[in-house]
């Protein structure tokens, strides 16, 4: 399985954020819109989505088909694309980088709407 990011194709913000870290992945990490028909076919691993129908935070899946959200996704690809900054990402899983890298990814991502004038509609309320 091809190292995986899926994020919210709605979002403008997201698709920014997207862009970005596939430069950063240095063509080692494939992304995908996580609502593009055909997605949850090939990623059943995937877990359900919320009651709004949205996954709620960035997923990485890698090659061996283990899913990691959020911020650990983000260091997960990161990592994956290697170079200097993938050799960083490993930080992430450092005991207490871990829980400051989680409270920030969720505070951006629950204000995604109002950062660069993401959204022109409700698609980005997580």
């Amino acid at each position: 399985m091809t190292p995986t990011v899926l994020y919210d194709g709605t979002c403008r913000f997201c698709i920014a954020q997207a862009a970005r870290l596939r430069r950063l992945t240095r063509g080692r990490v494939v992304f995908e819109s996580a609502y593009a028909p055909g997605v949850r076919d090939r990623f059943p691993m995937l877990p359900p989505l919320d009651a709004t129908g949205k996954m709620g935070e960035m997923k990485f899946v890698n090659g061996a088909g283990l899913v990691f959200g959020g911020a650990a996704a983000v260091a997960s690809a990161l990592t994956t694309g290697g170079g200097p900054l993938g050799w960083a990402a490993r930080l992430y899983w450092v005991p207490l980088v871990r829980p400051l890298a989680n409270r920030a990814y969720r505070a951006v991502s629950a204000r995604r709407d109002r950062l660069r004038a993401a959204c022109d509609d409700a698609g980005c309320k997580v």
